[in-house]
């Protein structure tokens, strides 16, 4: 069926066999549920090929389907290799009319394209004016957090992240992205393990919480403990 035809195609994307991946995009196309897919499959299959216009065009294609985050995504990263930044930037931008959650998706992943070209600071200052825009948006304020990190400033970093744990203090997802924070810095070991506890006490098979914990207990020395921690989070989810 479909989703079988779905899954050789992706099959033989991933295992360089472009012709091949080709011939079973073209036959998708045909199928109005999967075509947005099969146009996409067909531009990462231009852009592994490295015919950008090709893969460009198809990305475009993709505007108001189910894929045109994706698609934007892509196109904006072919720009910004090809060194130009402004327009690459301008594709993930919302429209101004365009509803207040696609512009916030709009500016994380910008922020996203800048901090993965190596432009932190840009990544930060362009959150920050989001944050400006939409003053207390959780999401918004946690991906400040993640950037500032990532441009090495830890300080800020581990503040936004305390703001945030007073805001929400049963919220999981922060409680263990602080404690993770401060243990992957060698912060606070003792209160860093006791946040993860926190919050793995109320999601017992998380795997990215184990995860956590088996971190902090690492950077505390307990090397057996840890891995036990870190083994069953691996049996639970095989995440690299």
């Amino acid at each position: 069926g479909g989703g079988a035809a779905r899954l050789l195609a992706q099959l033989a994307i991933n295992s360089g066999d472009y012709a091949v991946a080709e011939q079973r995009c073209h036959a998708l196309i045909t199928e109005p549920d999967a075509a947005p897919l099969a146009v996409y499959y067909l531009g990462l299959i231009a852009e592994r090929r490295g015919d950008d216009d090709t893969a460009l065009r198809d990305y475009a294609l993709l505007t108001g389907s189910g894929f045109e985050a994706q698609g934007r995504q892509r196109s904006a990263t072919i720009l910004y290799r090809q060194g130009d930044r402004d327009a690459a930037v301008r594709v993930l931008t919302a429209a101004r009319d365009a509803a207040p959650d696609q512009r916030i998706r709009g500016e994380l992943a910008a922020a996203q394209l800048l901090a993965d070209a190596g432009a932190e600071d840009e990544a930060v200052s362009r959150i920050e004016s989001a944050l400006r825009r939409s003053p207390g948006n959780p999401e918004i304020a946690y991906q400040r957090a993640v950037f500032l990190e990532r441009a090495g400033r830890m300080d800020a970093a581990i503040a936004a992240l305390e703001t945030l744990h007073r805001e929400r203090p049963l919220d999981p997802g922060i409680t263990n992205a602080l404690g993770y924070t401060l243990a992957d810095h060698k912060r606070e070991l003792p209160r860093a393990e006791g946040l993860i506890r926190t919050a793995l006490a109320s999601e017992p098979d998380n795997p990215a919480l184990l995860d956590s914990l088996g971190w902090v207990l690492y950077r505390r020395g307990q090397f057996a403990a840890a891995v036990s921690e870190l083994a069953r989070a691996y049996r639970l989810l095989h995440d690299g």
